[in-house]
């Protein structure tokens, strides 16, 4: 199986489907990573291009990623699905065959997301057989779009999910923000029996050849 995520940022991959991932790398599948925007020029007051690359780093570590970028040079949120920027995603991966993309949902209340959205989808028109989008605290919080009608069991995998987010030590994450994730994994997790954790997607498309 091989999988594709495009995120929007550094971070996205890992509160969306780190735990999904992992499950998949174990069971023999290979992952390529595009963040559309890398660490470079941040907005938050204590972060830089250097932290955040280091940050990213020390989380893809834990699961042996490797990750390619559109760009390091935009300023976030800086991202617009463009005809230069779908070639650009063509020029990296377009000549793979891919099982399953995974993206960010448009229906969050980041800009950066819904554009990433637009790049993956324009991508899904080469060989890819399945689209799925994720959830990705906290701009999922008000989104009214998301359908969620797949549920990955992630019991065995949610340590190294929270083991890879807490490598962004500058996003200062407190208790209630890691109970948080907890708690939206322990709720998806009905959807399974016997799961403890689980992450959900929403499929917009799935071909069977």
């Amino acid at each position: 199986m091989k999988i594709l995520v495009i995120a929007a940022h550094p971070d996205d991959m890992e509160f969306g489907c780190a735990g999904t991932i992992a499950k998949f790398i174990g069971e023999g599948a290979k992952i390529d990573l595009l963040i559309v925007v890398g660490p470079g020029e941040e907005i938050t007051p204590g972060r830089n291009k250097q932290i955040v690359e280091a940050e990213l780093e020390a989380s893809l570590d834990i699961l042996g990623l490797k990750w390619k970028t559109l760009s390091s040079k935009l300023k976030r949120p800086h991202i617009q699905c463009s005809p230069a920027m779908v070639t650009k995603i063509d020029k990296l991966f377009g000549d793979n065959h891919y099982d399953l993309v995974i993206t960010n949902d448009p229906g969050d209340f980041h800009q950066d997301h819904v554009e990433t959205f637009k790049l993956a989808n324009s991508f899904c028109r080469k060989d890819v057989n399945e689209l799925w989008t994720m959830e990705v605290l906290p701009y999922s919080n008000r989104n009214t779009t998301f359908t969620p009608n797949v549920f990955v069991d992630i019991e065995d995998h949610f340590d190294a999910k929270l083991h890879m987010i807490s490598c962004y030590e500058s996003l200062n994450l407190s208790a209630p923000d890691f109970a948080n994730i907890s708690a939206l994994a322990k709720y998806r997790a009905i959807q399974i029996p016997e799961a403890s954790y689980a992450e959900a997607f929403q499929q917009y498309f799935r071909k069977i050849r």
